[in-house]
């Protein structure tokens, strides 16, 4: 069974046919997408050998050998032209930048994207690539907040607040993840009163600046 991160990027699988799943560890993500009917063949990838050998035996276990395929490889390098799904769920949003920011795309159609930090470097591809942000969910799990972001091809112009909270999720938050900006924002106003360093200062002062607008958003609403 998938955790809330996985099931939730799962539920974002529409009108695919095949996955190539990045850092796919266990290959969990591949292995229910083709039970759930999502797609019919999957790639599994990843970096490292333990979770290649790891991914093979779920892989063997689930009787998928000749629908899902454990590939070692780094981001996108082993990407086939038959794969119009990319995955990327549980790396650092920054990593995932790195992995597309110059990738071939190929036949890609569809890009379902889970940082667990540092989102909006992930959402900053808009500005650097022929991407768009065309849904976005967010899920809470064990006290942590996971957002789900699903690119497709276009042009997208976002400005700082949304490129911070998510275009999508500015104009329908839920309210956990209104509480938990609420609490960044508490915890960056305490953090600012024990830094006295000025340029140390500025990018936190800016956080708390864009937290700030978007409440007030909010609160006018």
């Amino acid at each position: 069974m998938l955790n809330k991160r996985l099931s939730a990027c799962l539920a974002c699988m529409h009108e695919c046919h095949t996955l190539y799943d990045i850092g796919s560890d266990h290959a969990y993500l591949p292995i229910e997408a083709i039970k759930a009917g999502k797609v019919t063949h999957a790639y599994a990838i990843d970096n490292k050998q333990g979770p290649i050998d790891s991914a093979a035996a779920n892989i063997n276990a689930a009787a998928l050998n000749e629908k899902v395929t454990a590939i070692k490889a780094s981001g996108t390098e082993a990407l086939k032209h038959d794969a119009d799904c990319v995955s990327i769920a549980g790396l650092g949003g920054k990593t995932i930048h790195d992995i597309l920011l110059n990738s071939d795309f190929k036949n890609v159609k569809r890009f379902i994207l889970q940082p667990n930090a540092h989102a909006q470097v992930v959402r900053s591809l808009t500005k650097k690539r022929p991407l768009a942000i065309v849904k976005e969910d967010i899920i809470e799990e064990r006290g942590e907040i996971y957002p789900i972001i699903v690119m497709e091809k276009g042009h997208q112009t976002l400005d700082d607040i949304d490129l911070y909270i998510g275009p999508f999720l500015r104009e329908n938050p839920p309210q956990f993840y209104m509480d938990h900006l609420e609490a960044e924002h508490t915890f960056l106003e305490g953090l600012l009163e024990k830094i006295p360093s000025k340029d140390a200062r500025v990018p936190l002062e800016e956080k708390k600046r864009l937290l700030e607008s978007v409440f007030n958003e909010w609160k006018r609403r």
